[in-house]
């Protein structure tokens, strides 16, 4: 095979779709953890409301 001369599938298989397959788990991975670490950390700060007695009205 000399450079330049790859086939469409070839591209394909060989470059394309790992690369295609690496960024959506990377991404998915990437957002969940950011996801993740929002929530855990909101919740931490509710739980610690809650220990000094403190309460949020509702409806506010």
């Amino acid at each position: 095979m000399s450079l330049g001369k790859i086939g469409f599938w070839y591209a394909l298989g060989a470059y394309l779709f790992p690369i295609l397959i690496g960024n959506i788990v990377g991404g998915v991975t990437l957002v969940a953890v950011l996801n993740y670490g929002q929530v855990a950390t909101e919740a931490s700060k509710e739980d610690k409301g809650k220990e000094n007695g403190e309460q949020k009205a509702e409806g506010q």
